[in-house]
Parts: C-alpha cells; structure tokens; sequence
C-alpha cells in the first residue's frame, strides 16, 4: 500500500500584534445582555483592536522616518 505524506507547515507566532483581550463572558452563549445598536459587541472590540494594531504601525513607521531624518541631518 502505497503512504500518503503531506508536509507539515510550520506555525511561527507573531508577537507584534495586540491581540485584544478575552473575556468569560465571551465564552457564554447564553449570555443575552443588552442589544448593541451598532452590532456584536465582541465584533467591535476585535474591530477595535485591529485599529490598535494599525496605530501602533503607523506609529512605528514615523518614528523610523525620523531617526532617518535626523541621523541624515547629522
């Protein structure tokens, strides 16, 4: 009988991110709570984390155009 062999990725987590933070309450399925006006509330703070995320970028990049910046005035 002839093996099938499927190669294994490797999975290599990245800790640049945020990630956001979970709660009990996010496990509850029962959990009726308020209605959101503006959608799911766990659908907001992922939303919510991802801008987070995409600040902290930007942030980052500006303060590497102005090392640059600097070190060229020098």
């Amino acid at each position: 009988m002839k093996e099938t062999c499927y190669p294994k990725e490797t999975y290599k987590v990245s800790h640049t991110g945020f990630g956001g933070l979970i709660y009990a309450s996010d496990f509850n399925t029962e959990h009726r709570g308020r209605k959101s006006i503006n959608g799911s509330a766990i659908a907001m703070r992922i939303a919510n984390d991802n801008k987070f995320d995409e600040h902290c970028r930007k942030n980052t990049e500006n303060r590497h155009k102005l090392v640059s910046a600097m070190s060229q005035q020098s």
